[in-house]
């Protein structure tokens, strides 16, 4: 059990900004450690009153140099100000039943003491971490954007027809555009929660674009072929357009290994659906060809849903 004790002490440590020159507000008496008895000394390991006297030490230390004790007072969370209150209290009632020999009850106050201080740590944050984990959190989404906005672009490029995309296509891609001009700018001003909020509307945007698009009868089915072997080769580009958000999703929506390890199977019962047709197509088939490579297309679109991008049917 002394293994996970530790490992959750050190975690509240890491998440608390510590000063080690702020000097200990006298209101906070500093924790009694008794020496340890003869037949303490004589075990390996810890007593079960040493591990509540170290636990103590913790929540003094945490009391007294905490910064974010500090922040919740100035915070207008009354959350965060309530168990910053709350958190001094139980640990000096912790003392006093630990005076009064009942290592079971300060045992229960420190814990809530330590979990009191946990959550002020994360309702009153340090504002430069904060501010690091939304850089990080928007370079992540600039970077999943970009890349779905590209494919689409690939995708409309190669279905659109002669005269240029649909309205509604433009339509995404200059929403798109419009959505990732506004988070950079607010990013380049520092407002980077503003900006993520941006990228969240761009990437909502741009996978619903993607499905439009894929199911868009007009772009699929308006086209006229001169011959098999030209429908044929729109079919292909097809279902390559599809096999170029396999990578994507499992990326961008971070499926778990089972799901990504089904949607696999699917993939690669397409791909083996999809040399056949070449086969077909190579020996002039080319009927047989396009009707083999429409259901290896099938397999992608399940393989893409599998994987949480809600592609068509």
């Amino acid at each position: 059990m002394r293994g996970p004790v530790v490992a959750s002490w050190i975690s509240l440590l890491a998440l608390t900004a510590v000063n080690p020159m702020r000097a200990a507000p006298s209101a906070i008496a500093p924790p009694m450690i008794a020496p340890p008895s003869a037949a303490e000394e004589e075990t390996f390991g810890q007593s079960p009153l040493e591990m509540i006297q170290h636990k103590q030490q913790l929540v003094y230390m945490l009391l007294t140099k905490s910064s974010a004790l500090k922040r919740a007072a100035r915070s207008d969370n009354v959350r965060a100000r309530r168990l910053a209150a709350e958190a001094p209290v139980l640990y000096a009632r912790a003392g006093d039943a630990l005076k009064a020999g009942n290592i079971v009850e300060a045992n229960k106050l420190l814990n809530e003491a330590l979990h009191a201080l946990a959550a002020v740590s994360k309702l009153a944050p340090n504002p430069l971490q904060v501010k690091a984990a939304q850089r990080k959190r928007y370079a992540e989404l600039l970077a999943g954007v970009r890349v779905f906005q590209k494919t689409h672009q690939v995708i409309c490029d190669r279905l659109s027809p002669k005269n240029g995309p649909v309205p509604a296509v433009t339509a995404d891609l200059d929403r798109i555009r419009g959505l990732m001009e506004q988070a950079q700018k607010f990013a380049h001003s520092g407002h980077y929660k503003k900006g993520i909020k941006r990228l969240e509307e761009a990437h909502e945007t741009v996978v619903s674009a993607l499905n439009k698009m894929l199911a868009s009868t007009t772009l699929v089915y308006d086209l006229k072929f001169k011959s098999a072997a030209e429908e044929f080769d729109y079919e292909l580009a097809r279902y390559h357009s599809y096999e170029e958000l396999i990578p994507v999703a499992y990326a961008e929506l971070k499926p778990a290994k089972n799901v990504v390890t089904l949607s696999e199977r699917y993939v690669k019962e397409s791909r083996a659906m999809r040399d056949n047709a070449q086969r077909q197509a190579a020996a002039g088939n080319h009927r047989a060809a396009i009707k083999t490579l429409q259901e290896a297309t099938t397999h992608l679109r399940r393989a893409l849903r599998i994987a949480g991008l809600a592609v068509p049917k």
